[in-house]
């Protein structure tokens, strides 16, 4: 995926805009040089603005700022312009796809489908993925979208060929769909034969209703080796938290 701290362009201007995001002198001169990569109609220049602005998101989780959030609607139509685009790079499009996983919303849905029915490496499946998620926790709804990027987003979290890591992702992202689909997934998901998978899908039961779902993730844990690592331990330690309590 193209990382702006690291792909250099070859226009010099716009090398000159990226590195001062690089050296930042101040916020002002910050905005000023992602809203030139943004709107120089470069594509690889505009992907680095992307992964500029994806970066300053992810520090926001760790107690800063994201100051460009002013400009979150000219990144939205210009990510998505990329991303319906018939002709967009692969790694183009998945830059694309990592800023929707901060900024997407429900009228997305289809556009977030469609990528997932057409990742073709990882990076790109795990990207749609987690805009999949965004989606559909901002969502709260039983739309027929709702369902359909549900459904969508499901294939690749019962899909024995995809990595763990891939399953488990997808696997939280049906989670947050309508809630009596993503228990009806879940359940069957309980079947995997992953502890780690099985794991997931019973801590995300408990949450949905933990009393309901009990007696089956006893019966599912009760077949465990003794020893087993995160996230099983979590859901044996939440099991016996919430014991007798009818919570």
């Amino acid at each position: 995926m193209i990382a702006w701290e690291e792909q250099e362009l070859a226009d010099p201007e716009l090398e000159s805009l990226r590195v001062a995001l690089l050296f930042p002198k101040g916020r002002e001169r910050t905005t000023e040089s992602f809203l030139g990569l943004l709107r120089s109609g470069d594509t690889s220049a505009v992907c680095v603005a992307f992964d500029f602005y994806r970066h300053c998101e992810v520090m926001t989780r760790h107690g800063g700022e994201n100051s460009l959030t002013v400009h979150k609607d000219e990144v939205l139509e210009r990510a998505r312009g990329i991303l319906a685009s018939a002709t967009a790079e692969e790694e183009h499009s998945v830059v694309a796809l990592s800023v929707l996983g901060f900024l997407a919303g429900p009228q997305d849905t289809e556009l977030i489908r469609a990528a997932l029915e057409s990742a073709g490496t990882e990076e790109a499946l795990i990207a749609a993925v987690r805009a999949a998620d965004t989606i559909l926790e901002a969502g709260g709804s039983d739309s027929t979208q709702a369902k359909s990027l549900t459904a969508a987003v499901a294939r690749p979290a019962f899909d024995a060929n995809r990595s763990e890591a891939v399953r488990w992702l997808a696997l939280n992202a049906v989670a947050e769909g309508p809630p009596l689909l993503a228990q009806e997934y879940l359940l069957q998901a309980l079947e995997l034969p992953s502890i780690t998978l099985q794991a997931v899908a019973g801590l995300a039961l408990a949450q949905h209703d933990s009393t309901a779902h009990r007696p089956m993730l006893e019966a599912m844990v009760a077949g465990w080796p003794e020893d087993v690592d995160f996230p099983a331990d979590r859901l044996l330690s939440l099991l016996e938290e919430t014991a007798g309590s009818g919570d």
